[in-house]
């Protein structure tokens, strides 16, 4: 079934979709686009609500130039259309056990 006519112009209304229509459009004729149905794809990416989404984090541990372990951070972003790509490496750090709770030692010993 055919959407309601009136529920297609408020859409587009409420989402701006004519004006950003005719922004693509002159914009790529304005470029003179080889490819247009590409020109007005990145267009509309860059309105997306997922640009800057994270995608994926991954981390694992690597060997730096000294031998040494160091902890490589990659994240996956959505930017554009397409995904972008950083990592970076920090070092490992050595984070110290938290104190124990007042009472749970005692427990522990009694084998509670």
């Amino acid at each position: 079934m055919a959407p309601n006519v009136f529920f297609v112009q408020r859409y587009l209304r409420d989402h701006n979709i004519d004006a950003m229509l005719a922004e693509a459009v002159n914009q790529a004729v304005e470029r003179k686009e080889k490819d247009p149905a590409a020109s007005l794809a990145k267009f509309f990416s860059q309105y997306s609500r997922r640009n800057g989404e994270i995608t994926n984090i991954s981390a694992r541990t690597v060997m730096n130039l000294d031998l040494q372990p160091v902890l490589e951070v990659t994240v996956e972003c959505f930017k554009n259309g397409g995904t972008q790509v950083a990592a970076t490496t920090v070092g490992l750090l050595a984070i110290p056990a938290p104190p124990p709770v007042e009472g749970e030692e005692a427990a522990e010993e009694e084998g509670v």
